[in-house]
């Protein structure tokens, strides 16, 4: 079995649901890195509670009442509570955290369907004891003994259980009159960055948040549930899901924290001050925006084993969201609301049937005939598609439009002129998915979908699409091979034609109308020939793909942003750093008038992604680009870091010499050497990447 085509397919890798029918539709067609930690933030795993509070929660919950409705508390939770009798709050925090331990919410599936906890203390064993017989009725009689004594209480069980349900009533309806007294109503202009609140989620359950971020137009507030990473952020309506605490200094909170506890309150006092001090914090004052969704943390392997270790896992987008949060560059962005791809949107670049199978299982055609996934079992045991694709017939199809729908969003808002550049952090990825075809991880082809509405609805007249994933983006070029009006470039590793998805050869220049529009930058490296790195990338960017995309003169530009080429990705088994993304975004910002719109695609190594995508988003904000470090394969002084590998110069002049034809302004340069000024040492590299950042967030002790 081959590494690189089960995978290193690295394809790339919200709204309301709305199906097809509903719509009507159903078409055919100074920078400093901050260091990465140690590890990362562990998994948003359920925080289960152990045997001892399993019980003694269980045990204050399961008590007798009196006649006059008071509860008469179980002797051994008393015992456990160091011999004495627990209080009313404590009880009510046990059973709000049984409570919430068996809840739904959101955050919680997406933790127990990234890492499956199995914890012997929680788990409820029930013993059936043989009762020794003490005469001469045997066994036999010692157990019908017991069977008639059972059956001669039930009528008394029966009077108990209804006196028991009374009584529940009673203790619920007191509850409900407490929790009341604990919260008062909250409006948006009465909320402010940094304050404290409920939150009711769309599962229906309320959890500790604070106020991240208001949108005065729409009357909605950016909460951060606190314990939690904040790629489960969301904007909600203050009216409706908010509400504020009636003692709002100390509030009893115990157990309504996420795994990481309560956060530090200078934090919140921190982001409070930059609000009060900023003259606008709306929209339109930001040039940049990031968007993301928590339920494409769901778009997991039906196996249930995190032993195997999926490629594309939701910890792809956890990591890149919590490295941005901690080097402070998501309160820097405009964090929008996410959203669905429309069937009709969808439409523009896939089939009917595609559209139906993987974003709408399950529901009736137009023919009123439902369409099932042709799916496999996987080597995992899960369900999926082409071999290696993870499908999730309950969350996959949601994550896929909403990946396609967030790429949308950005670009439409970029095209409008509400924003400069964005980057939408989405999976699954999408280059790999074809017009009818979803295979290396991609479902739809999300930027693909976004030129294409952004060109034939928007009217943007020409669009570049520059892919630097490690591999070849064969949807995307299928999609727009025809198309004079997409330019498609990709820079990518093919191995002579060896590498998935063995597509992207120099000579695939497009077809008709598009010929000389569709340009493939195919390295081959191999087991014989060292890796391509900064310096390899750095020189397709600066001797091919700028002069041919000057003169082609785009509108808007879209890179399809797989960080699989970085250095420490064992599946791509490239060596681009951090700086070396960083200096090709820079320089594809040069074009259009800065309008870029960044889409992950693949990357699976999250240390390595997690810190490329965070450098790319700090030139997106305005930050300059650093200088490239040194690589260490140059250390024989054989060859000058500036000047890159032979075979990677060999694959640029075939470039050149077949699109010349096209472009007269592309001319085989007399060098292909870099400034040395662009390159830093690696001291200098070194000292720079462990800079203390700013500000560094931490959770309270």
């Amino acid at each position: 079995m081959q590494v690189d085509s089960r995978f290193g397919s690295g394809g790339a890798g919200g709204g309301a649901h709305s199906s097809p029918q509903q719509q009507g539709v159903w078409p055919d067609a100074g920078f400093a890195f901050e260091s990465a930690p140690a590890q990362f933030p562990k998994k948003r795993e359920i925080v289960v509670p152990g045997a001892a509070a399993a019980a003694a929660a269980a045990a204050a919950a399961s008590t007798t009442t009196s006649k006059k409705g008071k509860k008469k508390k179980d002797t051994a939770a008393a015992s456990r509570k160091g011999g004495r009798k627990p209080t009313k709050k404590e009880l009510e925090a046990a059973a709000a955290a049984e409570a919430r331990s068996k809840g739904g919410s959101r955050r919680k599936k997406n933790a127990s369907s990234r890492a499956s906890t199995d914890s012997a203390d929680s788990k409820i064993s029930i013993k059936l004891k043989k009762k020794a017989s003490g005469g001469g009725g045997g066994q036999m009689g010692a157990v019908s003994e017991e069977l008639d004594t059972a059956s001669s209480m039930g009528d008394d069980d029966d009077d108990d259980d209804d006196e028991e349900e009374e009584e529940e009533e009673d203790d619920e309806e007191e509850e409900d009159e407490h929790e009341e007294e604990q919260y008062v109503p909250v409006t948006f202009d009465s909320l402010a960055v940094g304050d404290r609140v409920d939150a009711l989620d769309e599962d229906g359950e309320w959890a500790v948040a604070r106020v991240r971020r208001k949108d005065r137009h729409r009357r909605t507030v950016l909460v951060h549930y606190e314990g939690w990473g904040c790629e489960y952020d969301e904007w909600l309506p203050a009216a409706d899901r908010l509400r504020g605490f009636a003692s709002p200094e100390k509030p009893d909170l115990r157990g309504r924290f996420g795994p990481s506890g309560a956060e530090s309150v200078e934090r919140w006092q921190y982001l409070r001050k930059q609000a009060a001090a900023s003259v606008c914090d709306e929209l339109g004052c930001f040039s940049t925006a990031i968007i993301y969704d928590p339920a494409m943390l769901r778009h997991v392997c039906t196996c249930r084993r995190p032993e195997i270790g999926h490629p594309e896992q939701p910890d792809r987008l956890s990591s890149i969201v919590q490295n941005m949060d901690a080097s402070g560059l998501v309160d820097r962005a405009w964090r929008l609301d996410a959203r669905e791809a429309t069937a009709e949107e969808l439409a523009t670049v896939h089939t009917g049937a595609h559209i139906r199978n993987y974003g709408f299982p399950g529901e009736p055609g137009p023919d009123g005939v439902v369409s099932a996934v042709d799916t496999e079992t996987m080597e995992c045991g899960g369900m999926g598609v082409a071999t290696d694709t993870v499908f999730n017939p309950e969350n996959s199809p949601r994550a896929a439009r909403l990946a396609a729908g967030c790429v949308l969003e950005v670009a439409a808002r970029v095209v409008r002129g509400e924003l400069k550049n964005a980057f939408a952090v989405v999976r699954p990825p999408g280059h790999h998915a074809e017009q009818g075809n979803a295979m290396g991880f991609c479902f739809f082809n999300n930027v693909g979908v976004a030129a294409s509405v952004c060109h034939k609805v928007l009217g943007v007249k020409r669009v570049l699409i520059v892919d630097w994933d490690v591999h070849h983006g064969n949807g995307t070029q299928a999609m727009f091979y025809n198309d004079p009006n997409v330019m498609y470039v990709s820079v990518h590793r093919y191995d002579e034609g060896n590498y998935y998805p063995y597509s992207g050869a120099a000579e695939e220049v497009g077809e008709g109308e598009g010929a000389g529009y569709n340009i493939n930058i195919p390295w081959n490296t191999g087991a014989s020939l060292p890796a391509m790195g900064n310096t390899e990338y750095m020189a397709a960017v600066e001797h091919v793909i700028l002069p041919i995309a000057r003169a082609f003169d785009p509108e808007l530009v879209f890179i399809s942003a797989g960080f699989d080429a970085a250095d420490g990705d064992n599946l791509g088994g490239y060596k681009v750093t951090p700086e070396g993304f960083a200096y090709m975004t820079h320089q594809l910002m040069s074009l259009a008038g800065g309008k870029v719109v960044l889409a992950l695609e693949g990357g699976y190594d999250l240390l390595s992604l997690s810190l490329s995508a965070t450098a790319c988003m700090r030139v997106l904000l305005g930050d300059a680009p650093p200088g490239v470090p040194m690589s260490q394969r140059y250390a024989s002084n054989t060859l000058d870091s500036h000047i890159p590998y032979p075979h990677s110069v060999a694959t640029l002049k075939q470039v050149i010499w077949q699109h010349q034809q096209y472009w007269p302004a592309l001319a085989e340069p007399s060098s292909y050497e870099l400034s040395p000024t662009l390159f830093e040492s690696a001291r200098e590299a070194a000292r720079r990447r462990t800079a203390s950042p700013p500000w560094r967030f931490r959770n309270s002790s």
